[in-house]
């Protein structure tokens, strides 16, 4: 198993630095207007702003009903100040993520809930305006291996259920 790890992780950097070989030595340039999030002077409100996205993700992830390839200003505005309702959102969003991680992961660890959980974050992660700022605000195409984490969670969940309660309950 750790030749396999060894393959793939060299793998992995070789394609990195061929990527990074095309690109050449410029940084990448990005209109203000494709994610207006990164651009924010304050630290507090730039961080708000990016989790909001991140919350817009998981929604259309559960509930994929207004999609577009690509999303920027001013269809998804940052926010500004405490007054924005979204920052409460944003906030309550945090905590119950914390309470969770907390509550499942550190206390009893569930590996099917650890790999879906994995499989959706590690993905995105590369979009996710944490290690670099990346030049869309909002985009589906980012949450296709994510979108596969959030299938198997559910799944995982469905199976969690009674399965003779939940079938009693969809016959006629």
């Amino acid at each position: 198993a750790a030749a396999r790890y060894a393959i793939l992780a060299t793998g992995c950097v070789l394609l990195a630095l061929w990527r990074r070989s095309l690109n050449g030595e410029s940084p990448a340039e990005f209109a203000r207007r494709q994610n207006m999030a990164i651009w924010h002077p304050h630290p507090l409100w730039r961080a708000c702003s990016i989790v909001w996205v991140w919350m817009e993700y998981i929604w259309v992830c559960f509930f994929p009903t207004a999609l577009s390839c690509d999303w920027s200003w001013p269809a998804i505005t940052t926010i500004d100040n405490s007054s924005d309702v979204r920052a409460w959102l944003v906030a309550a969003y945090l905590l119950g993520w914390g309470w969770l991680l907390q509550r499942n992961l550190l206390q009893r660890t569930s590996v099917g809930a650890s790999v879906c959980f994995l499989f959706a974050i590690c993905p995105f992660f590369l979009a996710s305006n944490v290690l670099v700022g990346v030049g869309t605000c909002k985009a589906e195409r980012v949450l296709y291996l994510p979108s596969l984490g959030a299938c198997m969670a559910l799944a995982l969940l469905l199976r969690r259920l009674d399965a003779d309660e939940l079938l009693a309950e969809l016959r006629p």
